[in-house]
């Protein structure tokens, strides 16, 4: 039974679509075009959420009081 190369075994090369580009270049759009979706559903769930939204990271203007923290050992970066 004779084997089929994958892309990968064929140098990467996509050709599905003239713009697709290299297995690497699909996997990459396709993570932001993920993280773009996040992005929305993050928008959404800000505008549901009105005065209770909490920030998912350092608030504004408070970044200074966060690293003052990290520095101590109250708080980490990760």
């Amino acid at each position: 039974m004779e084997r089929t190369a994958t892309l990968f075994e064929m140098g990467l090369r996509a050709t599905a679509s003239p713009l697709l580009g290299s297995v690497t270049q699909a996997i990459n759009r396709q993570i932001a075009h993920y993280s773009y979706h996040v992005g929305q559903i993050v928008y959404v769930a800000r505008y549901f959420a009105g005065s209770n939204w909490r920030t998912l990271t350092i608030p504004k203007k408070k970044s200074g009081e966060f690293n003052a923290q990290v520095a101590s050992g109250e708080k980490s970066q990760r």
